[in-house]
């Protein structure tokens, strides 16, 4: 298995994947504070028992103090993760563009994999979003800039394919200092982002929204 660190200025955080025997797990934590907030908090685990082909996923939302959660299908997890988004995107603006319906999509199709007994990516529908200078095909990439108000990606990146071929789901596209040019997501065009924890505070950046995205848990990770 391995881990994956990510250290910005307001969010210390990592997922970790681990896999054994038929079994695969996910399990997500955030540790460290520059606003005050709680020191360690397990927030989602992805639990997949292949043999008997069961999905489970536990959801639990210290953001909102919300009790686990038994979800039983990658389509309901993604639904309850764009309920999370819609509910506090006004007041942290961590996303320039969601991509709800073609997540959704993604969800029924990895169900239709789990059911019918057909192989499954390493990321089993894990909703992922993607910093908004990175491409996704089809959909606007700004750099949270004017200037590329109306760019809409001939392609895919290459991080981001990788990630849909082992059935990541990509959410969103999220906000950042313009052209990634600053340190706290205050110099975006489209708005600033806020810190969850405390959002007198800034969420460093410039990933901002990535961070926020992920401390919030409108998302699993973030590119």
């Amino acid at each position: 298995f391995f881990s994956l660190t990510q250290k910005l200025y307001s969010v210390i955080w990592y997922v970790h994947i681990g896999e054994k025997l038929d079994n695969a797990y996910y399990t997500v934590r955030y540790i460290g504070r520059y606003a005050k907030r709680p020191s360690i908090s397990e927030t989602r685990i992805l639990y997949y028992n292949f043999e008997k082909q069961i999905v489970k996923f536990q959801y639990h939302d210290k953001y909102t103090n919300t009790k686990k959660i038994a979800i039983s299908s990658v389509e309901e997890f993604i639904s309850k993760s764009i309920e999370k988004i819609n509910s506090v995107e006004d007041n942290l603006h961590a996303f320039l563009l969601k991509m709800n319906d073609s997540a959704l999509e993604k969800a029924k199709e990895i169900d239709h994999k789990i059911k019918s007994n057909q192989n499954v990516g390493k990321c089993f529908g894990m909703p992922i979003s993607v910093k908004d200078n990175i491409c996704v095909a089809g959909y606007r990439t700004t750099c949270a800039s004017k200037v590329l108000e109306d760019f809409i990606a001939p392609y895919t990146a290459t991080a981001v394919d990788r990630l849909q071929s082992e059935d990541a789901i990509i959410i969103g596209k999220t906000n950042l200092d313009e052209f990634a040019m600053g340190i706290s997501t205050e110099y975006s065009a489209y708005g600033e982002s806020k810190n969850p924890w405390n959002t007198d505070y800034v969420p460093g950046g410039s990933s901002g929204g990535s961070a926020v995205s992920v401390s919030a848990n409108e998302c699993v990770a973030s590119l």
